[in-house]
């Protein structure tokens, strides 16, 4: 029988194991057996075998006999695992010959030597990763480390690999290198340790150089080196985030705008009064607009029959003609009713009149329709001087003026009618030049027919006799209105051209000083804004100028 416990024997190393044979009564035999005498039919020697009926794995173990009586298996696994090791007399079982049952057995583990890992899916013994063999592809002499500046990922007798450009591997042993982190670079194969980036630049994967500027700073194009130098702030209103330092990749922070991504200019879009604004930012890539706004600043609107609102700061769909005729019924209308009413309570009133007469008389003394005029025109005059001549007023300035802008008339203006909803920049320029014009024929109108009605009132009222009479057919009516159309034009010629002659014309003189003062700063100011043109500097040597398209 096998003697001994089950014991555990290294992998790939011959081992001894002995064992004694005795005879049917127990004593140990003093010679080999069976003896080889000539003449027996059976000839037979013991024969041993390490077998895994898990994995079906058999090797062949030789059997030595140096003594009577004492005999040794030499065992040298080439698996790794739990293994049977059985005794037998005769051939093993895989020989054809035919061989007696295990006469003993005996339980071995097969392990690993010290320096060794196992392979559970080759079931032997092996370098572990971060280690390869001393001797070239020889796992039996043993393992040692990688170097520094070396790795290796996996089990096996392979040799360690030097670390690539953009890692490296400060220690002995390494099973993977280490990734060099933004701001720090390796340029070469098997390094140790990662350089540091140089003042005002970074790096990007595969961090072999610092090719970007650090964040906060840009560079103007792929093709300039980043350095001290050539890494230059941010503009003012622009994020230079890591990775997006050159000019084209800038982003835009929301509300700003620029004309291309080669642009170093940006500038500041109109905003509402609750923050929201046409320019959304970001990068170019589909432009810095939000979906229906295009053009310079985003104030153009991207589809027809569409006005960019100033007041919303966005594009919206033109009201309806009711609209317009509603507002400028307003407009027109109720100054007139409140002239009317003053007229109709000036001459059914005394009290009205006696202090309309004190009104007038400390208005006329201290010259207050000169001042008055004197101040419209002043704020006609100064409220487009910054939009007309590109001029920047300091903000004092500009806090006056939006106080005083309750007298600057515009009536033909986007906050009436949107040049966009007129058909265009020619049809609002025609409609403003017009309107002045349109306005004093129709002041010139009513001042002479109310001086007829003061000069002749007894041709303008007719009496009662006259009204019942029924005129003659076909003549009294007609002749009396023919009549009448022609005192009208008469009286219409002598106000516009005879104003020395019929103080009718010099009535109208003050009205038509008025509209002068008011459409006058508004006409020429629109006219010159159609041949202006915004620049924007496009890059540090090249203006672009923008301008209005008369011809829509």
């Amino acid at each position: 029988m096998l003697g001994g416990q089950p014991l555990s024997i290294e992998f790939g190393a011959a081992t001894n194991i002995s064992f004694t044979a005795c005879d049917v009564e127990g004593l140990p035999l003093r010679h080999s057996l069976p003896t080889a005498r000539d003449g027996l039919p059976d000839p037979r020697r013991f024969s041993a075998e390490l077998r895994n009926d898990t994995t079906g794995d058999s090797l062949e173990v030789p059997v030595d006999s140096p003594a009577g009586g004492r005999y040794i298996a030499v065992v040298t696994p080439g698996r790794l695992g739990i293994f049977s090791l059985q005794l037998r007399l005769g051939q093993t079982a895989s020989s054809q010959l035919s061989a007696t049952p295990a006469q003993g057995e005996l339980l071995v583990e097969v392990v690993c030597p010290a320096g060794l890992v196992a392979d559970p899916a080759a079931r032997i013994c092996t370098c572990d990763r971060g280690y390869t063999p001393k001797s070239a592809d020889v796992v039996a002499d043993g393992c040692v480390a990688c170097a520094a500046g070396s790795f290796k990922p996996e089990l096996g007798p392979a040799g360690c690999e030097p670390c690539e450009p953009g890692t490296a591997q400060p220690a002995t042993a390494g099973v993977a290198c280490d990734v060099c982190l933004a701001g720090t670079f390796q340029p070469e194969r098997g390094r140790l340790s990662c350089d540091i980036c140089g003042p005002r630049t970074n790096s990007t994967a595969p961090y072999t150089e610092c090719d970007i500027c650090e964040a906060g700073r840009y560079r103007t194009s792929v093709l300039v080196t980043p350095n001290a130098e050539s890494c230059r702030s941010c503009p003012a209103g622009v994020d230079c985030p890591y990775g997006s330092t050159i000019l084209p990749a800038l982003f835009l922070k929301p509300g700003t705008w620029r004309l291309s991504e080669g642009a170093r200019s940006v500038a500041l879009c109109k905003a509402s009064t609750n923050g929201t604004s046409p320019c959304v930012g970001g990068p170019l890539v589909g432009g810095y607009c939000r979906e229906g706004h295009v053009g310079p600043l985003c104030e153009v609107c991207s589809e027809e029959h569409f006005y960019f609102d100033w007041w919303e700061a966005e594009c919206k769909r033109c009201p309806a003609g009711e609209r317009y005729l509603l507002t400028y019924a307003l407009l027109l209308g109720l100054p007139a009713l409140f002239c009317g009413a003053l007229v109709l309570a000036h001459r059914r009133f005394p009290r009205v009149q006696a202090a309309w007469r004190r009104s007038k008389a400390v208005l006329d003394a201290r010259n207050a329709e000169a001042k008055l005029k004197l101040l419209i025109g002043f704020v006609q005059v100064v409220s487009v001087i910054g939009p007309t001549y590109s001029i920047t007023l300091p903000s004092i300035y500009r806090v006056v003026l939006q106080a005083l802008e309750v007298f600057y008339f515009d009536f033909v203006g986007e906050l009436v009618v949107p040049t966009e909803c007129l058909g265009g920049y020619a049809s609002y320029l025609l409609a403003k030049a017009i309107s002045p014009f349109v306005l004093l024929v129709a002041a010139v109108l009513a001042y002479t027919v109310v001086n007829l009605r003061r000069a002749h009132p007894g041709r303008w009222e007719l009496r009662k006799s006259t009204q019942s009479a029924a005129p003659p057919p076909g003549r009294g009516g007609g002749q009396r209105g023919r009549r009448v159309v022609r005192e009208i034009a008469a009286a219409i010629c002598r106000s516009a051209f005879n104003i020395r002659v019929n103080p009718i014309g010099m009535s109208a003189l003050p009205l038509a000083l008025w509209v002068g003062i008011i459409f006058c700063v508004s006409v020429s100011a629109s006219t010159f804004n159609g041949l202006h043109c915004r620049r924007f500097l496009d890059d540090s040597d090249t203006y672009i100028y923008i301008c209005i398209c008369i011809d829509r």
